[in-house]
């Protein structure tokens, strides 16, 4: 399991949490994007980005949703992932949004644009355990 991010500040919009180099990342909510872009706040270098999509239900019964469909961490090398990063990154999006739905795995890419790769599938699998995601219908 290891060492967890650490929180050392929270502006509402945004976190900065103390990693277990001692290296800061910022994670920042963009109302623009529909994401949360984390940041190396030595360098600036952007690190990754857990992008959201709003999802119209079509149909009266059921409410519009979020889902998520682009998650990555590795943008500045492999030492973010797996290091508790994108966990944050969906609690900050549920208090400002509310949950996220994602799509079951199926191994095949969708019409619907997820692009949920690499290491994603085990990372989504993981949070909808922790339920901090939940599968779409």
């Amino acid at each position: 399991m290891g060492h967890m991010p650490k929180l050392v500040k929270d502006e509402g919009d945004y976190r900065v949490f103390e990693m277990e180099d001692g290296s800061k990342v910022k994670l920042q909510r963009d109302d623009d994007e529909f994401a949360i872009v984390a940041t190396d706040l030595k360098t600036g270098n952007r690190i990754g980005t857990l992008e959201f999509s709003e999802i119209e239900a079509g149909d009266h019964h059921t409410p519009d949703y979020w889902k998520l469909v682009y998650a990555y961490l590795d943008k500045a090398g492999d030492r973010y992932k797996r290091s508790g990063l994108g966990r944050e990154a969906l609690k900050l999006w549920i208090l400002s949004y509310g949950p996220a739905a994602v799509e079951r795995d199926t191994g095949i890419p969708n019409s619907q644009g997820s692009h949920l790769t690499g290491d994603a599938p085990g990372f989504v699998a993981k949070m909808v355990e922790e339920k901090l995601l939940y599968y779409e219908r």
